[in-house]
């Protein structure tokens, strides 16, 4: 792994911690929620709004997974 990783720096002409961090950002979704910020950002959201939708659509995705229906 650490021979990937170092290569993959190597290849890419960046520090090795920056390959950690993006594959740790992989790992736990956080780029994907920078790309849904990028893609909605027309909508002029606060850092806030755009949080809270971000948890309500979270939950919201939970609780079907978990057989229930939410009432709005």
């Amino acid at each position: 792994v650490v021979r990937a990783y170092r290569l993959a720096a190597i290849r890419q002409g960046v520090p090795d911690q920056t390959i950690i961090e993006r594959a740790v950002r992989d790992y736990l979704g956080l780029n994907a929620l920078s790309r849904l910020q990028n893609a909605f950002s027309h909508l002029n959201l606060s850092e806030q709004d755009a949080d809270q939708l971000a948890l309500e659509a979270v939950q919201e995705t939970r609780a079907e997974n978990r057989g229930e229906t939410r009432s709005k």
